[in-house]
């Protein structure tokens, strides 16, 4: 029962976000102020709390991958299985997007987050459908293939 700003809301997803349950929980305390009483407040979250928060938002985001894999022509999801798929965006970089992706589908998730220029191939554009539906959630997966990334 506390609203806070928006940017306490990233400081929160930076310090203790996690969309894969963590072994040890980790605490921040908070102010914000009480929808109640008006008057401001200091609570403690965990990062269970912002788990439980972003597993919907975790949710879609494995639905539009495994959307766009199945509707993938095979050689180009094999591409993909091979060479991974590397992870940009903000909301790529809260902790555990990274497992629970490679954990729900089997491929491997790369740990380079910045993507310089990638060239215009008709290739890619058969997985443009992964940038509409995962960038709602402030995350852009990007598969690398051959000749794509510069």
């Amino acid at each position: 029962n506390i609203i806070i700003g928006e940017r306490t809301a990233e400081e929160i997803k930076i310090n203790i976000g996690s969309m894969y349950p963590k072994s040890v929980p980790e605490r921040m305390l908070v102010k914000g102020r009480d929808i109640t009483t008006g008057l401001p407040v200091e609570i403690e979250v965990t990062s269970d709390e912002v788990y439980n928060a972003l597993s919907e938002c975790a949710e879609k985001i494995l639905e539009g991958v495994h959307s766009v894999l199945e509707e993938t022509p095979p050689e180009l999801v094999a591409d993909v299985s091979e060479r991974g798929i590397y992870i940009t965006g903000g909301g790529g970089l809260v902790w555990g997007l990274d497992k629970l992706i490679a954990e729900k589908t089997g491929i491997p998730i790369l740990s380079r987050w910045v993507i310089s220029v990638i060239r215009v191939i008709p290739a890619v554009f058969i997985l443009l459908s992964l940038f509409s539906i995962v960038f709602e959630g402030g995350i852009i997966l990007c598969v690398p293939l051959k000749n794509v990334i510069s």
